[in-house]
This record gives C-alpha cells, sequence and structure tokens, in this order.
C-alpha cells in the first residue's frame, strides 16, 4: 500500500483487552511481560517500566505497566499491562502490512504465552489519531469543519463576535464490526502547535483470542476506518496529504 507523504497521523494503537479477576489472572499477568519480552527483545530490545515498582499490579487493571521499544524514544513499540496489551506506532514508522504483520506477531506470542481459559473473551480496538494545523482564535472552526470533513455545524442561540476557543465534540456509531467512533478535540502536537486531534477507533464487543480471527477483524476494521477518514476528507483536505 502506497503511503500517503503528507498524512496527518500522529500515532496508530491496536489494543487488545481482557478481564483479570482471579488470583490466578493476577499471577499470569505477573509474568507475562517477562516471558513476552523474552520472545520478542530481538526486535524491540529497549524496556520501560511505566509504573512505580512497588505498587500493586492490580491498581492498573487494564493500564499498561510496561513499554517494548525498538529503540530508546522510538516507535513501533509494545505495551502490556494487566489484562491490556497494545502494538503503537507512528506516521513515520507507518505502512499497514508491516504494522498488521507487528501486531499479528506480538497477539499470536501473548496467546501462546497467557494461555486463555477456554470460552474468555477479549476486546479488540483499532485506534487513529491524526493531527490538523488550526488557529481558534483567527478562524471559525464551523467553517473548517464544513469546508473540509463534510460536518455541519450552526447555533443561533448565542450572539457573540469572536470565533469559538476550543472544540470538543464526538460521534459514536453501532456498525457489525462493533462500535465506531470519531471525536474531535482542541489539541497540540509534539511540536507544541495548536489544532484539531481526531481520534477514530473501532472495538468489537467481544471475541475469542483466535489469531485467525482477531487478524480478519484486525483487516476488516483498517478498511472500514481507512474509507471513513478518507470520505470525511475527500476533496481539498484529502489532496493536500498527497
Amino acid at each position: 500500500m502506497s503511503k500517503l507523504p503528507q498524512a496527518p497521523l500522529l500515532e496508530v494503537i491496536f489494543e487488545v483487552k481482557w478481564q483479570v479477576k482471579t488470583k490466578e489472572d493476577f499471577e499470569k499477568c505477573q509474568y507475562l511481560h517477562g516471558d513476552l519480552f523474552a520472545k520478542l527483545n530481538n526486535k524491540y530490545p529497549f524496556r520501560e517500566l511505566l509504573i512505580p515498582p512497588d505498587v500493586p499490579l492490580d491498581i492498573y487493571l487494564n493500564v499498561p505497566a510496561h513499554r517494548f521499544r525498538t529503540a530508546k524514544n522510538s516507535y513501533p513499540l509494545i505495551q502490556v499491562g494487566p489484562g491490556i496489551l497494545t502494538v503503537n506506532t507512528n506516521d513515520e514508522k507507518y505502512i499497514w502490512e508491516n504494522y498488521e504483520k507487528m501486531c499479528a506477531e506480538a497477539f499470536t506470542t501473548m496467546v501462546d504465552l497467557y494461555k486463555f481459559k477456554e470460552g474468555e473473551n477479549i476486546t479488540l480496538s483499532l485506534k487513529y489519531f491524526d493531527f490538523f494545523l488550526f488557529n481558534f482564535k483567527d478562524n471559525d472552526i464551523n467553517k473548517f469543519l464544513s469546508d473540509n470533513f463534510h460536518i455541519q455545524l450552526k447555533q443561533t442561540f448565542l450572539k457573540e463576535s469572536s470565533n469559538p476557543a476550543s472544540i470538543n465534540l464526538g460521534f459514536l456509531y453501532n456498525t457489525k464490526l462493533g462500535g465506531f467512533s470519531i471525536r474531535m478535540n482542541k489539541g497540540n502536537n509534539s511540536k507544541g502547535q495548536s489544532g484539531i486531534i481526531i481520534d477514530t477507533s473501532l472495538s468489537n464487543n467481544s471475541s475469542i483470542p483466535d489469531v485467525t480471527k482477531v487478524s480478519k477483524w484486525l483487516n476488516d476494521a483498517h478498511d472500514y476506518v481507512s474509507d471513513t477518514f478518507k470520505a470525511m476528507t475527500k476533496g481539498k483536505m484529502y489532496d493536500s496529504f498527497k
């Protein structure tokens, strides 16, 4: 797949969550990060601890506790904690075919090590974070959304000459692949520039930890999110990425 040279992408995250309830579950999680690192450290040799070492792990349920990077402060990376695994990359390193292989390898390795119980379910998410430079003081966010994202917003109850100073907007849809959400918020990029961060996410309801089924869902989710993003930015905005 060809890559857009001026893509607004900040980060992509594939996330797997599962329930951790029993003492046995927490004990398995205690060992998971070490076993996972031993299997993947040839590709992700730089290890980081994300939580204080003396804090009980169960306080950080579904929160990453350990991170493995390809190099210091670099992408791609893997994060793992009690009941959670993520695979993250950024625009510089993002090509879907390569990223999908990373996700499949990390997930397959985790499933082999964790030994899920029969009938145990997991939740999958694919998330994209994009940044669009925007000056809220000098520009009207309503017009910007209409001109570039095919979103029509209008209000007649407030009479103010100044432009809106921020944005906090979200949509959630139920689809055959799961819950699909688009959230728009004011934020900054890594350079400290102000603009709009768009979080586009697709999450399934539940799935058994089957590698083949998860791989199919991941590719279907990518196609759905990609097609929606192209439709949302169709026109001069999408053309600016080329």
